[in-house]
């Protein structure tokens, strides 16, 4: 896993993974962003059924270069400063994740927001990023901005 600086929705080819809920909302945070810059991404989303762990991959560019990948890492949401973040629908995520590009795309790179799931979904980054590591050990965490 390695580092870079740079805002993840200024990236041009890879995969974007960021975290949802189940309750089919896109209201903040990196999401929303995610939702004004990518319709389809939310169309894709608010059109199925949702369960911890799952994940939806979608291709947001014409030439197959660029997906987003939902990663449904929290059941809801809210501004309670309990955790909502999930660790173990994290994990089956990113491991569903890591199937995927291996079925589909194994030289794809896989970048993740810098502290996913700890700031409205409250986990703690130390936690979640040993699972990133563990999981999808080749992914690049984006440290800077939205």
């Amino acid at each position: 896993m390695k580092e870079i600086n740079q805002n993840i929705l200024e990236i041009k080819k890879g995969i974007i993974v960021h975290q949802v809920n189940c309750l089919k909302q896109m209201g903040a945070g990196l999401a929303k962003d995610i939702k004004t810059k990518f319709p389809k991404v939310y169309y894709e989303y608010s059109s199925v059924d949702w369960y911890l762990g799952d994940i939806q991959v979608v291709r947001v560019s014409e030439d197959w270069s660029l997906f987003v990948c939902n990663l449904a890492g929290q059941h809801s949401f809210g501004r309670a400063r309990h955790r909502y973040t999930d660790y173990n629908a994290v994990r089956r995520g990113f491991k569903k994740l890591a199937e995927w590009k291996i079925m589909f795309s194994p030289k794809m790179e896989v970048y993740v927001p810098y502290k996913m799931g700890c700031s409205l979904g409250n986990g703690n980054w130390n936690i979640y990023s040993k699972i990133i590591e563990e999981e999808c050990p080749e992914a690049i965490i984006c440290k800077w901005g939205r």
